[in-house]
This record gives C-alpha cells, sequence and structure tokens, in this order.
C-alpha cells in the first residue's frame, strides 16, 4: 500500500456542506485517503452514510473508517483505529492505521502509519494544548513507521510538520468546514507538494 500524504477526516456534524459532497471536492482537491469518523453514530446512520459517500465516489478505494471493524469489512473498507482499540483478529479488509499520542506506545507491524496528534490546538479537541512539531521527529525516530500530523493542519502548517519528520497531515477542520473543501484541500496538497518534490 502506498502510505497517504493527505487524509481528510469526515464528520457529518463538522460539515459545512453535506457530507457526501465534502468527499467528493476533499478528493477532487487531491486528497489520498477519506475517514470517515462518527463516534457515537448507530450503525444504520453510519451505513447510510457510507453509502452516501461511495455513491458518490463510485469507488471505496480511498475510504477508511475510523473504529468501526465490523462495518469497514462489510464495506470492504480501509481502518483506522483510535489509539485503546485492540487490533482486530477478524480483520480481512484494507490496511489498517493507528492513532498515537504521547506517550508513544507499540505499533502493531501490521499498521500501514500512525497519525499523532494534536499537534497544534484545534476546536476539534478544544482547550487541548497542541504537543508541538517536535513531537513528529521524535515519534519517526522511534516509532519505524510513517507518521502524519494531525490537529491544526492547515495551509501554513503543513510544512513545518513535514520539516520535522512527518510523511503526510490529517486534516479535518479547514477542509469539512470550508466554503470550498476543494479548493482548500488542493491548497495543502500543494503545499505538501512543495516539501516533498
Amino acid at each position: 500500500m502506498t502510505v497517504p500524504r493527505l487524509v481528510v477526516v469526515l464528520d457529518a456534524a463538522g460539515c459545512r456542506l453535506p457530507v457526501a459532497d465534502v468527499a467528493e471536492c476533499a478528493i477532487a482537491g487531491g486528497a489520498d485517503i477519506l475517514q470517515i469518523r462518527e463516534k457515537g453514530m448507530s450503525d444504520e446512520d453510519l451505513r447510510a452514510e457510507i453509502e452516501s459517500i461511495v455513491g458518490r465516489l463510485g469507488s471505496s478505494e480511498q475510504i477508511a473508517l475510523n473504529g468501526n471493524v465490523k462495518l469497514a469489512n462489510e464495506y470492504g473498507l480501509k481502518l483506522h483505529l483510535p489509539e485503546a482499540d485492540p487490533w482486530p483478529v477478524d480483520w480481512t479488509g484494507g490496511s489498517v492505521s493507528r492513532s498515537i499520542h504521547l506517550p508513544f506506545g507499540v505499533i502493531e507491524p501490521h499498521a500501514a502509519y500512525a497519525i499523532l496528534g494534536n499537534i497544534l490546538e484545534t476546536e476539534s479537541k478544544a482547550g487541548l494544548p497542541g504537543i508541538g512539531y517536535r513531537a513528529l521527529r521524535s515519534a519517526a525516530d522511534q516509532i519505524g513507521k510513517p507518521i502524519l500530523a494531525i490537529g491544526g493542519m492547515q495551509v501554513g502548517t503543513v510544512g513545518p510538520a513535514l520539516s520535522e519528520g512527518a510523511h503526510g497531515v490529517a486534516v479535518r477542520s479547514a477542509v469539512i468546514g470550508a466554503e470550498n473543501p476543494a479548493s482548500v484541500t488542493r491548497a495543502i496538497r500543494e503545499e505538501i507538494g512543495a516539501w516533498t518534490n
């Protein structure tokens, strides 16, 4: 699997536009993976959201599901595991990524990459201070997996994350809250390109 440089995290409540519209715009703007993160949503509602997004994109290839092993298997999606979730013994789907925080835990050898955060303060985790860019360097040195930065990632904060060893970034608010999600995603993708080319 090619490790993504740009993951856009989707949750319907945070989207300014309908979630399927945001998904389509993010992919058009250059997102590699869309991670559906719907904490507390019923399986029935989550199925409807997955089907809406897959229907809009025409494929499930670029979709990861946060935490719901059953539905990720059912729809053939990639899986993203929160830090505290056990590795699924019945996993039959695509690649698996893992959230990590300080202090770093052990990352399973089968995990494709880790997402570390929150790097900067973010409205997604109000009141929780960021761990800072230097944590990325420590993670890159210690974990032995590609690291994506999350938390406050937007145009202007991506380059410093990459310069400290991040392979890429995961973005939520800057994209899903934008009036033009494709334009914001494209600008972030261009910043990634400027630092990785």
